[in-house]
């Protein structure tokens, strides 16, 4: 049997595997060579629907151009007219290109170009009449319906047209799937026969490196492993070799100072000072792992602690040290530190005049430390390791072993005094006793028998420092409410100013306020813009304690004063008015009112120097209102206030940027954003939109007859009918001058031709008068017009509106015309 060696195996593979590709690759060009064909005759189709959309598109710019011109007569309507029919000649032309080589698109040209030219020649017929004999004229062809069914028929024929393309498409769609199919299964069939040829000659070539690459792996692997174990260590790693360092962790350069590439094939001797070469070669010298302490030495030439572990290491049949090095800069700090403060401790415990000694929990000595002055009864070393009732009178060690108990129940120090007879006469000590273990105290005891005045100047020093230790807390206690006051003033402020209306601020005040005034019943008043009446707009807390609903700013004192005016049970002449008096029910019946404020407090609001209203606080606690929270009260009134304030200004900037100022309606500007926004609406609800267009007429007559003041009077009266006349949703705005508009949203024709007839009829019937003098009758002209019927945008509804105002005053004013349809 012959055997076929790899390299044969791959090569035969290979060729049969690229021969077959080629075959593969002819078949995908033939495809893809016809999908181009295809898609270019789709671009094609979709050009000619394309262009047979703009040839509608044209013809309709042009009838609208032609319809405009009807009816204002301004040569302005003919320019869309004369490009609508410009375009369509155009698009003609284009199409005559496009479907040159299509017998049945050619036929329907055929049909279609005499449609088009009957079209373009009856619009030239109307507007030449127009022109020539005038609206009447032309009207009456438009009327024949000739230009409707001229469009009608070539609506037809391009639905024709648009017919064949779109057949033409879907065959063309089937051609594409066909051949893509084809493409598909040839390169799947050619792909699947190549990742089985491939795979088999690459095998043979993979199977030797396979070993070799899992052999780098591993050993990649494991270098990767050690790198990172190096790097998670605290401590500075470095392998030497000969001397010199051959690798080492980041740690080890930061620790001294260098880069990485500075360190490797360093000497190691250049990283200590000189001094200490001669240990380290003696330590490397005697062990193959040694750990040793010197110094080290960074690349500024600074010294610092170090603790080295070195260990001799082999492998690839070479030698090697590891070295880690731990930086004791700190441990050295705190060893110091802690033989600093043992020293200390040594010399505090040997300057304390007190006798201590340290107890196990059942009584037993442990350790005695006496104070050079204090006298013992039995002498230190007989004590250690006895038990108290070994040692000291019955009474004194079941008390000592009493306290000693307690102070492991509680937890806390106990402190108690005793007398003891010693050899020269009594004396009074005082033991102080505190858990200093888990089974052991320290009592610490005081001679105090000399001291019995200084004792009792002690005790009175130590009722001072609690009352002072008691000042502190309620001051502290105080502090901390301040702290909280001020965030809680914060949050109010921070959310008026966020309000949006005024009406938003009132609904907050409540919640607001009421956190900073706990247990306190009170309201926020507001002067009503004829600063006749105070009105509350926010209350809080018990309702027996608060103020009257509304009252007069001359029952308050703190309004009429300009100041804050706080009030107590025992002054009722200085109770403002508007405060229920005792045993009279807040309701006005004859019930006893029982709850009575002992304390009132009214602080004016103002901003800018004008009284906005009063806040008022009242509590049935006396003395209440601290000097702290008066000046409190009096901080939120200036925040309500000026926030108050920036509302009303705001709200007063708002209508002023939207109203007309005589009229009191909407002006130019918000007319426009509004019918834009319900024309939206309106066609996303399908739904129609009504446009009343009106003005006064004979005005410029009436302003010369009676004056402009005269003029101005009309304007505001119907500013104020119409607003007395229109529903909430709709929309009434001064268009300019003597010209108004209204926006009736969902209103068919019929309903906003009814409407204007109302407000028609409504305003002449009006008595208008100018400083007493009769002004006579005043009339209106008015143009309706609705969407979508007479325009789908809204410049195109006022302008059928507009033409219908125009038409309204042509025909005699007085009277409401709608506009004509363009259907």
């Amino acid at each position: 049997m012959i055997k076929i060696s790899t390299e044969k195996k791959v090569t035969v593979s290979l060729a049969a595997t690229l021969l077959f590709l080629s075959f593969v690759g002819g078949i995908t060009y033939w495809s893809i060579t016809r999908l181009n064909e295809l898609a270019a005759q789709v671009t094609q189709s979709n050009q000619i629907i394309e262009r047979l959309e703009l040839l509608l598109s044209d013809l309709k710019d042009a009838e609208t151009g032609q319809r405009g011109y009807i009816l204002t007569g301004s040569e302005e309507y003919l320019k869309p007219h004369l490009m609508g029919v410009e375009a369509t000649n155009q698009e003609l032309q284009q199409l005559r290109q496009i479907i040159d080589n299509d017998p049945n698109q050619r036929q329907c040209l055929h049909k279609l170009e005499p449609l088009i030219a009957t079209k373009l020649a009856e619009l030239a017929q109307t507007i030449q009449l127009r022109k020539t004999e005038g609206f009447a004229a032309a009207l009456q062809v438009v009327q024949t319906n000739q230009g409707k069914q001229a469009m009608d028929a070539i609506r037809a024929v391009v639905r024709e047209m648009k017919a064949n393309e779109q057949q033409r498409l879907q065959y063309q769609q089937l051609q594409r799937q066909r051949q893509t199919q084809i493409v598909t299964g040839v390169v799947g069939i050619g792909g699947l026969l190549a990742f089985t040829l491939v795979p088999l000659a690459i095998f043979a070539i993979n199977r030797d490196l396979l070993k070799r690459k899992q052999a780098e792996a591993l050993l990649v692997e494991s270098e990767e492993r050690f790198r990172q174990l190096s790097e998670a260590t605290f401590e500075a790693i470095a392998i030497t070799e000969n001397g010199k360092v051959i690798d080492a962790n980041s740690r080890f350069v930061q620790l001294f100072g260098y880069e990485i590439y500075e360190a490797i094939g360093k000497p190691m001797a250049d990283f200590y000072p000189p001094q200490w070469m001669d240990l380290v070669k003696q330590e490397i010298a005697i062990n193959d792992e040694c750990c040793y302490e010197i110094e080290g030495l960074c690349k500024n030439g600074m010294t610092f602690p170090l603790e080295v572990r070195d260990r001799v290491i082999s492998y690839k049949g070479r030698t090697a040290r590891v070295m880690a090095i731990r930086d004791m800069t700190e441990p050295k700090k705190a060893e110091a530190l802690l033989r600093k403060s043992e020293a200390t401790n040594r010399a505090l415990l040997k300057a304390i005049p007190d006798l201590m000694i340290r107890y196990t929990r059942n009584g037993t000595y442990l350790d005695i430390m006496p104070a050079k002055t204090f006298h013992l009864v039995n002498p230190q070393i007989a004590r250690i390791g006895k038990n108290i009732v070994e040692v000291m009178p019955p009474e004194l060690a079941q008390q000592r072993l009493h306290y000693i108990e307690q102070a492991f129940q509680t937890g806390e120090a106990q402190t108690y005094e005793f007398p003891v007879q010693l050899e020269d006469g009594l004396h009074y000590q005082e033991a102080r006793i505190t858990v200093s273990g888990e089974d052991e105290v320290l009592a610490i005891v005081r001679d105090i028998s000399d001291a019995y005045g200084e004792l009792r100047l002690r005790k009175l020093a130590e009722q001072a420092l609690q009352q002072a230790n008691q000042q502190l807390i309620d001051s502290v206690k105080q502090l901390e409410e301040r702290n909280q006051e001020i965030a809680l003033l914060a949050s109010l402020s921070d959310m008026l100013q966020v309000c949006l209306t005024i009406d938003e601020a009132y609904r907050a005040l409540a919640e607001l306020v009421q956190p900073l005034f706990p247990e306190v019943a009170g309201g926020v008043f507001v002067i009503s813009a004829s600063k006749h009446l105070v009105e509350v707009v926010a209350s809080w807390g018990d309702k027996a304690l608060l103020s009257q609903a509304m009252f007069t700013p001359n029952e308050c004192w703190a309004l009429r004063r300009g100041r804050s005016h706080l009030v107590s049970l025992d002054q009722p002449g200085m109770r403002c008015q508007h405060i229920y008096k005792p045993f009279e029910a807040a309701d006005g019946a004859s019930a006893i009112h029982a709850a009575v404020p002992a304390e009132t407090l009214c602080v004016p609001m103002m901003a800018q120097g004008d009284a906005l209203g009063v806040v008022y606080l009242a509590t049935a606690q006396r003395g209440w209102f601290t000097h702290a929270k008066e000046q409190l009260a009096v901080t939120v009134s200036e925040h309500i206030a000026l926030a108050l304030a920036n509302l009303k200004l705001r709200e007063a900037l708002q209508q002023q940027s939207i109203r007309d100022a005589l009229t009191g309606l909407f002006n130019r500007r918000y007319m426009e954003e509004s019918l834009e926004r319900e024309l939206r609406r309106a066609e996303r609800k399908q739904q129609s939109l009504g446009i009343i267009i009106f003005d006064v007429d004979y005005f410029k007559r009436l302003n010369d007859t009676y004056g402009h003041e005269a003029g101005d009077t009309v304007l505001r009266e119907l500013g104020l009918f119409i607003q007395s006349q229109i529903r909430g949703s709709d929309i009434g705005c001064r268009y300019g001058g003597e010209e108004f508009l209204l926006i009736l949203p969902e209103a068919s024709l019929e309903v906003t031709r009814q409407r204007a007839e109302q407000i028609r009829e409504g305003f002449k019937h009006l008595n208008l008068q100018n400083r007493r003098q009769p002004l006579g009758t005043v009339t209106m002209s008015l143009g309706v017009a609705v969407f979508p019927e007479h325009g789908l945008t809204g410049a195109a509804v006022i302008q059928a509106a507009d033409a219908a105002l125009y038409r309204a005053k042509h025909e005699g004013r007085d009277r409401v015309v709608s506009a004509i349809s363009l259907s």
